[in-house]
């Protein structure tokens, strides 16, 4: 078997040692680097003719019944009379304590260069060399050291063995996950129709290396149904690795529990879920450096270790994460990463796939080339890739940094930004909040870039919240820069009390959504909320199949009913939340069981529950709930009879959370939840023919339809779902509603009747 690997990537899995320290990382920027490096280049060539630039260098080592190609190109390179090779760093921070920190797979560069040179060459001996330069100054400092051939050769063989020892491993692993994966069974002994439907469609898609829009309604299983066919396509090699996203916490649970399902029948099958940097932190808060973390000093003298003991672990959840960084006194969120690098499938959120500043480069390597994606709860994706890709210029923390930086390089920056945004603001506001502006002067790009290299010169504590929302910021503007189309981004600036804040918001994300799924081999995308499809289709940017999973009504098991003669609109709130509570009493009279009662609003919310001030049975979401409190909540509502919950509709119990068993009578929607209207949904409205769909009715309804999805999970429940409004009863709402609703329109005073029908329609 034949393998290949760059010099950097090789020096640093094998020698990096030391310790996390978030101070090294971008210090400088690789244009900077390039640039730095091609004038010392420069200045050396000028007086030295024999120096030699980029050269290519590359040598073959065999063990473990692979044979390796190790190549890459040298910054310097002198023959005769007397070699060298150099390696070339551009950095700010002093050169010996860099180099007391990355040096070792600094120098493993260098060493390893020279070992292929003086193979090539037939020396005797080589000068290895790192040198760091300043990117202001082009001062430099290098540390070196003389080398005979024979001692570069045995560190070339030596590392590469090491390597090597991990990869057959992986390598034997993956064959063993094929053959068995070529004939695995469905994981789960229960499996439905459609469900058998919807993974042989899935199938087909990683095969044709579609773009597959999937719509199945909520508990049919979407997530197996995905998984399964993904496994199936590893072991006809039609993919190497499936990357699972999600918007929520939850749908990542599901797709752990899946791939645990999957492992018992393929113990070689391995998964990583990845948790967010600040939830799975051992030492929240505090920076990534050595003294302040533990677990960050000395985490690659220890990593190598940490990563073998996960792997063993093949489905790798929160919980293993933790117990392993623990035991080895590494980063968790560190480690995950590196296990994420050699796992089959990888689970995390959207960030880690859309976001540009946090997307791991890591999903697709040379042994896990063929990735097919896979986004669960799609429904959200637009919406979730709008947020990551817009960014807020705030006076308030300009201001801060401004005052904060008297003398230094970032103030003169931050005040003409300051200045900007205060032009723009009495140039386009008058006594509105916020209003759209044309364009922005080709000046503040450029303040931006000066503000950005002067506070990577700051030594910035993330517990420094100011001037690390401030780098935050402006690090995510100046890389929309080169992203930036008139027709997908607007610039906003608006006034609260006494500071403005400029904003460049992404009203059409579907181009760059395109532009990122393009690089895997497959994608689907799948949830119980994408019709009309033509919607999504512009939302997500993306041309491909929709298919739709038909269930047919039930009438046993669904309840479908509309409430037409109470108004929910904004205007008769209050008029109708007496005529909402006798809803929400009638159906808890109705029908034996739970009911979640769905708002679009806590104001709403709150007029309704005065109602039921004396009710225990009756609890409410609150704005602000801990973890804890939600466990709680959902604990209550999961347990007793003819208990009644009001929350919002979009909130986390709404959407991606399971009820268990038959518990739920019901779900009450409270409204279609139109959004008001604001600067921001209009301009949406004015962008396509659709623009009115994706700025309030797609948002609205698919928050309905998930709402109600919180009934009816499995085969064996069943339950009602009320709708009150008469906008429900429009076709170009109903366009929305998943196929296997049948909605009977029922006048509130009939309500108590309809529902005992349906109670006695076992």
């Amino acid at each position: 078997m034949k393998s290949s690997i760059s010099v950097r990537e090789l020096a640093e899995f094998v020698h990096r040692t030391g310790d996390i320290n978030r101070r090294w990382e971008g210090n400088a920027t690789p244009e900077e680097g390039r640039n730095t490096q091609a004038l010392f280049q420069s200045r050396i060539t000028a007086s030295n003719p024999n120096y030699q630039t980029e050269r290519s260098l590359s040598a073959r080592v065999k063990a473990h019944k692979i044979s390796l190609r190790v190549a890459g190109r040298a910054d310097g390179v002198v023959v005769a009379p007397s070699a060298l090779v150099e390696e070339i760093k551009t950095t700010r921070f002093a050169p010996d304590q860099l180099h007391a920190g990355l040096g070792a797979a600094h120098m493993a560069q260098a060493r390893l260069y020279a070992a292929m040179l003086c193979r090539t060459e037939s020396l005797d001996s080589c000068k290895v060399q790192v040198t760091y330069v300043h990117p202001d100054t082009l001062a430099s400092e290098s540390f070196s050291e003389e080398s005979p051939s024979a001692d570069l050769e045995s560190f070339l063989i030596a590392t590469c063995k090491t390597y090597l020892s991990f990869l057959a491993e992986v390598l034997d692993r993956i064959k063993s996950r094929n053959e068995v994966a070529k004939d695995q069974g469905f994981p789960f002994e229960e499996v439905a129709d459609e469900q058998l439907m919807a993974a042989r469609r899935a199938y087909q898609s990683i095969r044709d290396s579609e773009n597959l829009m999937l719509e199945s309604p909520t508990g049919t299983g979407k997530t197996a149904a995905t998984l399964y066919p993904s496994v199936k396509a590893m072991g006809e090699e039609l993919i190497d690795r499936a990357v699972f996203v999600t918007a929520r916490t939850t749908g990542q649970r599901i797709a752990v529990e899946t791939l645990q399902a999957l492992n018992a029948d393929n113990n070689q099958l391995t998964a990583t879920a990845i948790t967010a940097k600040d939830r799975i932190c051992f030492t929240p808060g505090a920076p990534c450096v050595p003294e302040h973390c533990e677990f960050a000093d000395g985490h690659f003298d220890r990593v190598q270790n940490a990563r073998r003991d996960l792997l063993k672990r093949r489905i790798v959840d929160r919980e293993d994460v933790e117990q392993v960084a623990r035991g080895h006194r590494v980063c968790p969120f560190e480690l995950s990463l590196d296990v994420a690098e050699w796992s089959d499938v990888v689970i995390g959120d959207y960030t880690y796939v859309f976001d540009p500043l946090v997307a791991l480069s890591r999903l697709r390597s040379r042994h896990f080339e063929k990735v097919s994606l896979l986004i669960d709860e799609a429904h959200r994706l637009g919406e979730r890739v709008s947020d990551m890709l817009s960014v807020q210029l705030e006076e308030r923390v300009l201001k801060a940094v401004e005052e904060r930086s008297r003398g230094q390089a970032i103030q003169g920056p931050a005040s003409q930004l300051i200045q900007m945004i205060d032009t723009l603001v009495a140039g386009n506001l008058d006594e509105e909040m916020e209003a759209s502006v044309p364009s922005v002067p080709e000046e503040l790009w450029i303040a931006a870039n000066e503000l950005l290299d002067g506070l990577l010169t700051v030594d910035i504590e993330s517990t420094d919240d100011v001037l690390f929302e401030c780098l935050n910021a402006i690090v995510r503007l100046t890389v929309a820069k080169d992203r930036f189309e008139p027709n997908s981004y607007v610039w906003i600036v608006s006034r609260t009390g006494d500071f403005r804040t400029l904003t460049l918001r992404c009203i059409a994300p579907g181009s760059w959504i395109r532009d990122v799924v393009k690089d895997f081999r497959s994608s689907m995308r799948f949830s119980g909320t994408l019709s009309p499809h033509d919607v999504y289709v512009a939302s997500h940017g993306l041309q491909g199949p929709f298919r739709r999973v038909n269930i047919e009504p039930d009438h046993r098991r669904f309840g479908v009913m509309i409430v037409p003669d109470v108004s929910t609109y904004w205007r008769d709130r209050s008029d109708s939340a007496g005529s909402v509570a006798s809803i929400v009493r009638t159906a808890r009279d109705g029908a034996v069981g739970n009911w979640l009662v769905a708002f679009p609003s806590f104001e709403y919310i709150n007029l309704v529950s005065q109602y039921f001030l004396e009710d225990e049975e009756t609890r409410e979401q609150q704005r602000e709930m801990p973890i804890s409190e939600r466990s709680e909540f959902i604990g209550w509502i999961s347990q007793g009879s003819r208990r009644v919950a009001f929350v919002t509709m979009g909130g986390i119990f709404t959407e991606s959370v399971d009820i268990d068993g038959d518990v739920l009578a019901g779900v009450i929607v409270i409204g279609p939840a139109i959004p008001p209207s604001s600067l921001e949904r209009e301009l949406i409205r004015d962008t396509s023919e659709l623009g009115y769909e994706l700025a309030y009715r797609q948002p609205a309804l698919t928050r309905v339809v998930q709402a109600a999805g919180r009934v009816v999970r499995g085969p064996a429940d069943r339950g009602a779902i009320i709708l009150v409004d008469p906008r429900f009863t429009h076709r170009e709402v109903q366009q929305y509603f998943p196929s296997h609703w049948d909605p009977e329109v029922v006048r509130c005073e009939d309500l108590g009747e309809a529902l005992s029908r349906f109670s006695l329609a076992i």
